[in-house]
């Protein structure tokens, strides 16, 4: 069975000639996917992030950028992130993730009620947790459903579905690598 080309005719956006579409498609077919997440070896050392908030009509809220950094503590993996927003706020986190069978992740952190789980079928991950987020004068409790999805290319894509009182308000988009961007090592104050 032939797989039909995406690129009718010779044309195709950057790609100009037979041999450069042909030599694109063999890296596309050749790139390894991954067969297993594993939260504590992905994110042991320093990890870098990206992501926005979107309400749930769709509009840009708010972009992140996070700085991980994961040390092995025994029995559990200490993670500790620190985001910088778009306008300008700061916030820290320090997860205990700990692994309690095959596949299967609980963790806490000082501003999650309970206990967050998480479970892992290949490579994604599906991590659900309570986070107390304060606004203006007063404290909310906003539910995330989020689902990691680790690509070929070692970014870990999340889609996380966010609730309040059991209804959705938004979504939050992130990208994490595992290799240290550029942008960390200077002034990483400047988010624009």
């Amino acid at each position: 069975m032939s797989v039909p080309d995406p690129f009718p005719g010779d044309f195709a956006i950057g790609i100009h000639s037979r041999e450069r579409k042909e030599s694109w498609q063999q890296q596309l077919m050749s790139a390894e996917f991954p067969e297993r997440l594993r939260l504590e070896d992905y994110f042991l050392g320093e990890t870098t992030g990206w992501g926005m908030f979107r309400d749930r009509y769709g509009n840009l809220r708010q972009e992140f950028r996070v700085l991980a950094t994961g040390v092995w503590r025994g029995d559990h993996l200490a993670l500790h992130e620190e985001f910088i927003y778009r306008d300008g706020s700061h916030q820290q986190r320090t997860w205990r993730i700990t692994p309690t069978g095959e596949g299967q992740y609980q963790g806490s952190a000082e501003d999650i009620v309970g206990l967050a789980s998480g479970l892992i079928s290949g490579q994604s991950c599906s991590w659900q947790y309570r986070l107390k987020v304060i606004t203006g004068n007063r404290e909310v409790v906003l539910k995330f459903d989020d689902c990691l999805h680790l690509m070929p290319n070692g970014c870990l894509l999340g889609h996380a579905r966010v609730s309040k009182l059991g209804f959705h308000i938004g979504d939050v988009v992130l990208c994490f690598q595992r290799m240290p961007h550029h942008l960390f090592c200077a002034d990483h104050q400047d988010i624009s």
